[in-house]
């Protein structure tokens, strides 16, 4: 199956696989598994945000780390589609702002699949996923009262549970990571295929 997979995705044109959700739901996960089953490199918001906040150029100035972080992560996905080479996105695809980039990468390359997934489930199933990840690496990761009481994080868990689009595909990120893998896996597969039917 995995050969299978990655065959359809190198002989599909150039794509984008845009993995949104609140964190705790698995797109970090799913995102990494995707990548390596692929082929495709993947690029992670919150990676870049914490590259760039611990860089030493910056140590002396206060920058919005993520939101450069965004800013490089949508440009590279550009740079990547003007190269003919696919990418995954993880990101929580809970800003306007983001969608507006996804849609600026489907007008300027309108060939490439650009393929936006969700993940969702309730807020205690990712609060109890984020309490566990903290548990087992405080280093990594926030603590959960963050995701409970940051107003920024509580506005991207309104912006998700409000949000429709008729180009996003649903996956429920309640059921194990086996399953939910294996339902992107198939929507992912099955779109890549329509693009390049041959």
């Amino acid at each position: 199956m995995e050969q299978l997979v990655r065959r359809t995705a190198q002989r599909s044109p150039a794509f984008v696989i845009a993995l949104g959700g609140f964190p705790g739901t698995g797109k970090t996960t799913v995102a990494r598994r995707l990548a390596a089953e692929l082929g495709v490199p993947r690029l992670e918001a919150d990676t870049l945000g914490r590259t760039i906040r611990a860089s030493q150029a910056l140590i002396k100035h206060t920058v919005d780390a993520q939101w450069i972080a965004y800013d490089v992560l949508f440009r590279l996905a550009d740079e990547f589609l003007q190269t003919n080479a696919s990418v995954i996105l993880d990101i929580n695809l809970g800003w306007p702002f983001q969608w507006q980039q996804l849609d600026v990468l489907k007008q300027r390359h309108p060939t490439a699949p650009i393929l936006p997934i969700m993940l969702r489930c309730s807020r205690d199933i990712c609060l109890e996923r984020i309490r566990g990840r903290y548990t087992a690496n405080p280093a990594d990761h926030d603590p959960p009262e963050v995701f409970t009481t940051q107003p920024s994080i509580l506005g991207v868990w309104t912006f998700l549970e409000q949000l429709e689009r008729p180009d996003m595909q649903f996956v429920d990120a309640a059921n194990d990571h086996a399953t939910m893998y294996a339902e992107v896996l198939q929507y992912v597969t099955q779109q890549l295929n329509n693009h390049n039917p041959c």
